[in-house]
């Protein structure tokens, strides 16, 4: 004979695991959001970085032309 009261206690600790195993994959899914938009910050400003880059080089050369003159 089945003991149902087994099998329902056993079907409610599946449940429970998954919801914990949801939350947990929520959270993790979350935290992958947040990096992805924390990397898209970070390349921006690398891009910012570079452009200053490329400007200061432009001086940097301007200033040495002129001093030769």
């Amino acid at each position: 004979m089945i003991n149902f009261d087994s099998e329902n206690q056993d079907k409610f600790k599946l449940i429970e695991e998954l919801k914990i195993e949801k939350e947990r994959l929520d959270n993790l899914i979350k935290d992958k959001n947040i990096l992805k938009d924390n990397i898209n910050t970070l390349n921006s400003h690398l891009e910012e970085l570079k452009n200053e880059r490329e400007e200061l080089r432009d001086i940097n050369t301007t200033l040495k032309n002129k001093k030769k003159n």
